[in-house]
């Protein structure tokens, strides 16, 4: 059970988002709490009410494209929500809690592709207690608005400690320690379409809506530091890394908050992943219970990786300058593959020119 201080960390807001509160009344209280945290940040969003939902757009994101209206008496907003918080308060029990989820009028405005994060927002401190936690592992997995729910938060936005706890069962570790030597400099900083490369790379794993994601960084951590603050990440430095990418592998590993039931193991240099990729991974991953899970191209394993927490101490025992390819070896008869049909979203950076399109 993960748990961070700030309330759009825990909700896993990304620069410029379009995100809609909804729900219970403590929706309005709950979207107060994470602009104000953002304007501490220097990053203030523009609020916008409507057909009872609030809407919130970070700085970063073009306030002035942000509109939103009814149309037949159904909120819609322009452009689309990215990320939908249906929020459950009063007393949170899982009965509650499946009836959140089952109101068709509440995720009205989530698009195809939009995150679903609930946030449940106990009446008091008993109220947040097994039968919270119950009704959080509850919805984990779910499959609402054809999204799948990732993670749910327990919230407390007027408290000092606005964040209770986040449950989920999938994180994501992204690897990105590499001194980048055959690019000549740091690819991960070098610039990309409007982002950075490591940048481009995180958005497949935060969009995906795992429990939390982990970045390991390396020879480039004072670069790196400032901008990975503005996203819901954590960062882990690794002064080990020029001994080889298993040094990044065990520290991420090693900062794991609880055991998550599974962990997908990222490289921080590939801009072209879309997050359809992780999500499919997790989904066939809750469907089987495969103890790895990769996608492949024409009959080729690619990255990221899947791998269940039983195989987390084969993980810890790697050495030298490879991820999990050994741990993958032993158990590829147990191995499940999902295919996909785009074989560049799988490209790494290794040089200047593996950028073009």
């Amino acid at each position: 059970m993960a748990t961070t201080g700030l309330l759009w960390h825990a909700l896993g807001i990304c620069p410029g988002e379009v995100v809609v509160f909804t729900g219970g009344p403590a929706r309005t209280s709950l979207a107060l709490r994470v602009a104000r945290e953002l304007t501490e940040a220097g990053r203030p969003p523009v609020l916008n009410e409507v057909g009872g939902c609030v809407v919130l757009v970070e700085a970063g994101g073009g306030p002035a494209r942000l509109s939103a209206g009814l149309d037949s008496g159904r909120p819609t907003v322009s452009p689309p929500a990215e990320l939908v918080v249906p929020v459950l308060d009063g007393p949170v029990t899982p009965a509650a809690a499946e009836a959140l989820l089952s109101w068709k009028g509440l995720l009205g405005n989530a698009p195809g592709g939009a995150r679903v994060v609930p946030a449940l927002v106990p009446a008091g401190p008993d109220d947040a207690g097994i039968a919270a936690r119950e009704a959080a592992s509850l919805l984990v997995g779910r499959e609402v608005a054809n999204a799948q729910v990732g993670r749910v938060v327990l919230a407390e936005p007027e408290g000092p400690n606005p964040v209770r706890a986040v449950v989920g069962d999938v994180a994501a570790i992204v690897l990105a320690g590499g001194a980048s030597r055959r690019f000549g400099g740091s690819k991960l900083l070098h610039a990309w379409d409007v982002r950075t490369v490591l940048e481009a790379s995180l958005q497949a794993p935060l969009k995906a809506g795992l429990r939390e994601v982990l970045v390991v960084t390396g020879a480039y951590h004072e670069a790196l530091a400032p901008l990975l603050s503005r996203y819901p990440v954590r960062v882990i430095p690794n002064p080990d890394w020029a001994e080889g990418m298993s040094t990044s592998l065990r520290a991420g590993l090693r900062a794991l908050v609880g055991e998550p039931e599974a962990v997908v193991v990222c490289l921080g240099d590939m801009p072209f992943l879309p997050p359809a990729v992780v999500t499919e991974l997790v989904r066939a991953y809750r469907r089987t219970g495969a103890p790895i899970v990769a996608p492949e191209v024409g009959g080729v394993r690619r990255s990221p990786v899947l791998f269940d927490r039983a195989l987390l101490p084969e993980l810890m025992a790697i050495r030298g300058d490879e991820g999990g390819r050994a741990v993958v070896q032993r158990h590829q008869a147990e191995m499940v593959l999902v295919p996909f049909p785009e074989e560049r979203w799988f490209r790494d950076v290794d040089e200047p020119g593996d950028l073009r399109e």
